[in-house]
């Protein structure tokens, strides 16, 4: 192979390693977007939700909700026992693969209430 074509070919391989490199910060780039602009689903009180974090606090459930600031939220989750009490500061992350996996569901209901009654008193 001549010097020529040495060169030629050493010129090619550098020109596709920059475009490799910008083709990976241009991913980077799109992946920081849709981080930006994700919408994390969520279920309160049988009405489906949007959030824009994957984590949301007790306290914030019941603002999407709607609810008194003094009232509790619990977490359904599937399966028998009680559904867990989230605390105002507590945090559930939303992400569709945390557990419980799918999207998440809660309930805000008056203090003195039992959670198994759908939040109505008995």
């Amino acid at each position: 192979m001549s010097d020529e074509m040495r060169d030629r070919e050493h010129e090619i391989e550098r020109e596709i390693k920059h475009d490799v490199e910008e083709i990976e910060e241009l991913v980077e780039e799109l992946i920081d977007i849709e981080k930006h602009n994700r919408k994390y689903k969520l279920i309160v009180n049988r009405v489906e939700k949007e959030w824009p974090h994957r984590h949301i606090e007790g306290r914030q459930i019941l603002g999407l909700a709607g609810s008194p600031s003094d009232w509790v939220v619990n977490q359904l989750v599937p399966g028998g026992g009680e559904d867990p009490e989230i605390g105002p500061e507590q945090s559930v992350d939303l992400d569709v693969e945390a557990d419980p996996r799918g999207i998440k569901k809660f309930q805000t209901r008056k203090p003195k209430t039992n959670p198994g009654a759908g939040g109505l008193e008995r």
